[in-house]
């Protein structure tokens, strides 16, 4: 007769001590944010120079603080309930009831930044169809952008591939672009032609004010004035009135977008921001090269355009061109130079010159050549991305998994 088996004694199961810390950490954080708020709350601080709005600034910042506790409080719930032993399932029900919580949150929360906009604010008018026929080979400028000129800048104008010099949002303006905005906004006319503007929208004030300044008068053309008035859904509708509050103006002489220079030469960024704001400095004929980048250039040649550019393929990210060269010369693209960017002659790699102090530019030799350019950003912010994507569904399998299998361990129990 066998000797009756003594139970083997199998190790507790125990909460990870990772899980444990976070938990520890988050419910720390939702403290600290807690207490935050009730200093606000008991204090009053009021906030100087706001006035009556003083009050309703630090209410918003205490339900702020209070919301950000509430949020961290129900994420330490939901990693100590999906962690800890022999949960059941109410408890692990509880779990996801909070994360569910969180999520209705942020959907919530979502309605304040995103929002769907009417079919009917994107609807083409005349101006568009105007500004559509120069496109991509013209930029637009805005003069104003108040009230509707800047809905358009926002949203009509890119929905339209409608390209505009004006910079809607850069809250962290580069060196150079400050630089080079504060030297040529001075000269409104050969900034405009620098960045291959072919169109000026502006209040019909403002044309009254070009006809009396000289340096202007010659610049432009009356092509379009216009009244606007709001439309449903938040757009705009349009009304061609010869008498019309708005106008658009045509350059009569732009400055091109592709084009070919004989001549160039290496100028220091300082140098290179005086000779482009100063009136007898001719554009485009003679292209200024930064200096690091003007060593491997072959002698320069007369001032002029010797020869074309045909504009073969265009998008935001790929630019192809038919360049017939009749001496040696150097290909100046108006889009602002950047590294990213890499170039092919005749399927040949080439390098891109910082031209103008801001702009593209590329050596050609004398011919018929294809020109590519195209952009190629690293792909270490998208590497660093998908491993956290990658990380957070690992997670979250191995904490439903191991619930899983815990479960099936609980019920198979003697």
């Amino acid at each position: 007769m066998s000797k009756k088996q003594k139970p083997v004694p199998t190790k507790a199961a125990v909460t990870p001590t990772w899980a444990i810390w976070m938990v520890r950490a988050l419910l720390g954080l939702a403290g600290l944010l807690a207490l935050w708020a009730l200093g606000k709350l008991l204090g009053g601080q009021p906030m100087d120079g706001w006035g009556d709005y003083g009050m309703v600034i630090v209410r918003n910042q205490i339900v702020a603080l209070l919301h950000g506790a509430v949020l961290l409080a129900a994420a330490a719930g939901f990693i100590h309930l999906m962690t800890r032993p022999a949960s059941t399932w109410p408890a692990r029900r509880l779990a996801w009831a909070l994360a569910g919580l969180v999520a209705l949150d942020a959907l919530w929360l979502s309605r304040h930044y995103v929002q769907t906009m009417s079919g009917e604010a994107l609807e083409e008018n005349e101006v568009i169809r105007l500004l559509k026929s120069e496109r991509p080979r013209q930029r637009v400028a805005l003069i104003s952008q108040d009230g509707f000129y800047n809905q358009w800048l926002t949203y009509l104008f890119p929905y339209h591939g409608i390209q505009a010099l004006n910079i809607t949002q850069m809250p962290r303006m580069p060196v150079e672009y400050q630089k080079y905005l504060g030297t040529l906004t001075r000269r409104p006319g050969r900034y405009w032609q620098l960045g291959a503007v072919g169109y000026v929208l502006a209040p019909v004030q403002i044309w009254g004010q070009i006809q009396n300044d000289p340096s202007l008068r010659d610049l432009f053309t009356l092509a379009l004035a216009y009244d606007v008035m709001p439309a449903d859904g938040g757009g705009t509708k349009v009304f061609v009135n010869s008498s019309g509050q708005h106008v658009v103006l045509r350059m009569k002489d732009p400055g091109p977008r592709f084009t070919l220079s004989g001549a160039w030469q290496a100028a220091p960024d300082e140098e290179a921001l005086r000779l482009l704001a100063e009136p007898a400095h001719p554009l485009f004929d003679r292209v200024l090269v930064a200096p690091e980048q003007a060593a491997g250039l072959p002698a320069s040649g007369e001032p002029g355009r010797p020869g074309s550019v045909e504009l073969v393929e265009y998008r935001p990210d790929r630019i192809r061109l038919k360049v017939t060269a009749e001496r040696p010369a150097l290909l100046r693209v108006a889009d602002k130079y950047d590294p990213a960017w890499r170039a092919s002659v005749d399927g040949q790699p080439a390098s891109l010159l910082r031209v103008d102090y801001l702009f593209r530019g590329l050596p050609v030799a004398e011919g018929t050549h294809e020109v590519l350019m195209q952009y190629q950003a690293g792909g270490g912010t998208l590497w660093l991305l998908a491993a956290g994507l990658v990380l957070c569904g690992g997670a979250t399998l191995h904490l439903m998994t191991h619930r899983s299998a815990s479960s099936i361990k609980e019920t198979a129990a003697p």
